[in-house]
């Protein structure tokens, strides 16, 4: 089954990220946050975090079909 992306309605944006994007260190983090909040200060995000041992084991498949 293929992966269909999500549509946002006209005064929404949808951005879909990777993991690795959350990732680093705190200074790289609060840097992360603060430019958002400086470029779009009245932005509210909403961040879903899944099982890791489920999103591991997604992870895994999805590059043994990937590679």
């Amino acid at each position: 089954k293929e992966y269909q992306i999500p549509t946002a309605a006209k005064d929404e944006i949808l951005i879909e990220k990777t993991p690795d994007y959350t990732l680093g260190s705190q200074t790289t983090l609060k840097n992360r946050a603060n430019s958002i909040k400086e470029k779009m200060p009245n932005a509210k995000l909403l961040v879903l975090l899944c099982d890791p041992a489920t999103r591991a084991f997604s992870h895994i498949r999805h590059q043994a079909n990937v590679c």
